[in-house]
C-alpha cells in the first residue's frame, strides 16, 4: 500500500482488503463510491452533512471460498440401508417415549388422587384410638355378660326399683337437686331442711320510705321537718313496689312543699304506687305540694326534671293522703288520687 501523496510512505505488510463494493475506474486509477460533505454556509445559513460508517472487517486466511461437502458411500448402498434402519429406531424410540409419557401423567393423576383421599383421612393415631376405645367397651361388655346371672340380677333390680317409686318411696338419688332454686325481689327460698323447699313472699303492701332534709338529716317525730322557709325540701329514696312516705312537719309552710323522689338506683316500673301521708297535722297555709322525680336526668330534663303532680292548696286537708301512680315507665307519666 502507497501514501500518493508522500511514494516513500509505503506498507507491505498487509494482509489483505476485501472491498465490498464496486470500484469506479478512471484515467489514474479508480475509485470506490465516494459521498460528498457539505459544511454549513454561514452567509446563506444553509446547514451542512455528515455521515459515519461502520467497517465490517472479515478476516479470510483461505484464497478461495470455505465449505463442507457430506458424502455417503455412493458405490455401497448397505451404509445408506444402515441409516435408514437407524432413523426407523429413532422414530419407534419417539412413540415409545409419547407412549410413556402418557402413562406418567396418568400414574401422575392418580398419586394425587391418593394423596388428596389420604389428606381427609383422620389422623392415624386418633383413629387407633378410637378403635382401642371400642375394643374396650366390647371387652368389658363381655366380662358383665359373661355369665348369665348378671343380667337376670340387672332386671330384677330394676324391677324393685321401679316397683319402690311406684309406692311412694322416691330415692335420694332420684329426688330433685334444690340448690338450683334462687330467691329473687319479693320472694324467700328457704332450702335448709334437706329435699325440702320452702318459697314465702317477703314483701308486706308497703315499703316504707327514709325522708331527708335539704341538709341530709333524717326525717322524724323527733325532728320534724320545718315547713317555715321559703323552699321546704324532702328528698327521698324509691323502694321497689308499692312505696308509702310518711312525714313529720312543723309550722306553716312558707313556700310550696317540694318531695324529691330518687329514682337512680330503682326505676318506675308501671303500676308502681306511691302514697303519701303526714303523721301530725299539716299547716300548708296558702302553698301547694309539688313531687319530682328523675334524679339522674335520664329523660334529659336536669336532676329532678320530670313533675310527678302539683297539688293544690284547695285540694289539700290538714292530714292529706295522696297516692302518685306510674302509668307509663321509661317516659315516666304520673297520675294521683286524692284519697283523703
Amino acid at each position: 500500500m502507497v501514501d500518493t501523496s508522500n511514494t516513500a510512505n509505503t506498507v507491505t505488510n498487509l494482509y489483505g482488503i476485501l472491498l465490498v463494493d464496486n470500484i469506479t475506474p478512471t484515467t489514474d486509477g479508480g475509485y470506490i463510491q465516494r459521498y460528498p460533505k457539505y459544511k454549513p454556509n454561514k452567509v446563506t445559513g444553509q446547514n451542512g452533512n455528515s455521515y459515519g460508517f461502520k467497517i465490517n472487517l472479515r478476516f479470510d486466511a483461505s484464497p478461495g471460498t470455505a465449505g463442507i461437502d457430506t458424502i455417503v458411500n455412493d458405490y455401497n448402498t448397505f451404509s445408506m440401508q444402515l441409516f435408514s434402519e437407524a432413523t426407523a429406531q429413532l422414530q419407534e424410540s419417539a412413540k415409545i417415549f409419547q407412549t410413556q409419557q402418557l402413562e406418567i401423567s396418568t400414574i401422575d393423576q392418580k398419586v394425587q388422587a391418593l394423596e388428596n383421599q389420604i389428606t381427609s383421612v383422620a389422623d392415624v393415631t386418633s383413629l387407633q384410638a378410637q378403635i382401642t376405645s371400642v375394643q374396650d367397651q366390647l371387652d368389658n361388655a363381655n366380662l358383665a355378660f359373661a355369665n348369665d346371672t348378671v343380667l337376670l340380677d340387672l332386671i330384677a333390680k330394676n324391677s324393685d326399683e321401679i316397683q319402690s317409686l311406684a309406692n311412694g318411696n322416691v330415692p335420694v338419688t332420684l329426688q330433685y337437686n334444690t340448690d338450683v332454686l334462687r330467691q329473687g325481689t319479693g320472694i324467700i327460698v328457704n332450702n335448709n331442711i334437706p329435699n325440702l323447699v320452702t318459697i314465702s313472699l317477703a314483701t308486706q303492701e308497703y315499703n316504707f320510705m327514709v325522708p331527708f332534709n335539704s341538709s341530709e338529716v333524717q326525717v322524724t317525730v323527733a325532728n320534724p321537718l320545718n315547713l317555715n322557709q321559703a323552699i321546704p325540701s324532702v328528698f327521698a329514696q324509691l323502694q321497689t313496689y308499692t312505696n308509702m312516705l310518711r312525714l313529720d312537719t312543723v309550722n306553716e309552710a312558707g313556700g310550696d312543699l317540694n318531695i324529691y323522689i330518687n329514682d337512680e338506683d330503682i326505676q318506675w316500673s308501671t303500676g308502681q304506687t306511691l302514697r303519701l301521708t303526714f303523721n301530725n297535722t299539716l299547716n300548708i297555709g296558702s302553698r301547694n305540694i309539688r313531687l319530682w322525680t328523675d334524679a339522674p336526668s335520664r329523660l334529659n330534663t336536669g336532676s329532678f326534671g320530670i313533675s310527678m303532680g302539683v297539688i293544690p292548696n284547695s285540694e289539700i286537708s290538714t292530714k292529706p293522703i295522696i297516692e302518685f301512680i306510674c302509668t307509663e315507665q321509661g317516659i315516666l307519666n304520673f297520675v294521683f288520687d286524692i284519697i283523703k
